[in-house]
């Protein structure tokens, strides 16, 4: 398994090549591939406001379908293409073991519920949540006929109830939100305004308390709704000691919720840290963590928590 993981980190080397590439190199990787997915984000995309689901395969071996332009970085590098979203694989490539448990909490099309079910093997166990109807549709189209992959059309909250969900078009897709305030003033809002949807919604605690999954691991990108997420879980927190790795964004884009959601961790006994360039990881203090991500000139990161 240790060749595996080594393989996979040499393919992944190649995403973050990709990713940090000119037009010229993306273009010469893959001609066809390049040149259509373009045309389509910037010359159809434009004028029918409509999205478009096409194959991806990505660096760890599966193949995926994608909804464009929000599956750009997918179809062009075979990856998440983000710095953090590049560090997170290489931690989850070092930490995540055959046999694992793993929650991936606003899946969005599944490219980690898919890395996660790579690396726990058959006997492992993945559980993705993913509120959104249209994202959901891809979502359950790629983990179809995986056994070790199940999947829910809903929120992941700090109860178990119905609530309003925004779901932005195809372009923006990766910002459905229940809370979509913090997006109002973005330029670009006026034009992409979301459909807000009824969503079932259901706690941590509710998910985990029978027993059918007790997850070592629970990443989570929900996109304002950390604090609703995290408290829904107390519980399962206070008495054990999964790794979590949840989605922090920068102060300029009011991120209280997400404080809200660091100090209810702290309160259940983890520490925080954050992810270093080959997926290791450094101890961070809450009170600089706004300050990491403006030198960084980061305007989100994935932090990692857990019990020491």
């Amino acid at each position: 398994m240790k060749e595996g993981r080594q393989q996979l980190s040499e393919e992944l080397d190649k995403v973050e090549v990709l990713s940090t590439s000119s037009v010229m190199v993306r273009l010469m990787h893959a001609p066809l591939r390049y040149l259509c997915g373009q045309f389509f984000n910037k010359v159809i995309y434009p004028i029918t406001k409509k999205e478009k689901v096409v194959r991806a395969f990505t660096f760890f071996g599966v193949e995926m379908k994608v909804a464009l332009p929000a599956g750009s970085d997918l179809l062009f590098t075979h990856g998440k293409s983000h710095d953090s979203e590049l560090r997170l694989v290489r931690f989850l490539l070092r930490e995540v073991k055959e046999g694992s448990q793993f929650l991936d909490i606003g899946a969005h099309f599944g490219y980690f519920t898919l890395l996660a079910a790579r690396l726990t093997g058959p006997t492992g166990k993945v559980c993705s949540y993913e509120p959104g109807k249209h994202t959901y549709a891809v979502l359950s189209q790629n983990v179809s006929g995986n056994a070790v992959i199940n999947t829910f059309n809903r929120a992941v909250s700090s109860e178990n109830t119905k609530l309003e969900f925004y779901e932005f078009p195809a372009y923006y897709s990766e910002y459905n939100t229940m809370d979509v305030s913090q997006f109002e003033q973005e330029s670009w809002f006026a034009r992409y305004k979301p459909e807000k949807i009824i969503v079932d919604a259901e706690t941590i605690d509710s998910i985990t308390s029978d027993g059918s999954i007790i997850p070592q691991f629970i990443k989570i990108d929900v996109e304002g709704a950390e604090d609703r997420v995290i408290a829904g879980g107390r519980n399962y927190f206070k008495d054990n000691n999964p790794i979590v790795i949840m989605e922090y964004v920068s102060i300029t884009r009011n991120n209280g919720n997400h404080k809200k959601a660091i100090e209810y961790l702290l309160s259940f006994g983890f520490s925080m840290a954050i992810i270093r360039k080959d997926g290791s990881i450094d101890d961070m203090d809450p009170k600089k963590l706004d300050e990491y991500l403006e030198s960084h000139g980061l305007e989100s990161d994935n932090i990692v928590f857990r019990k020491v």
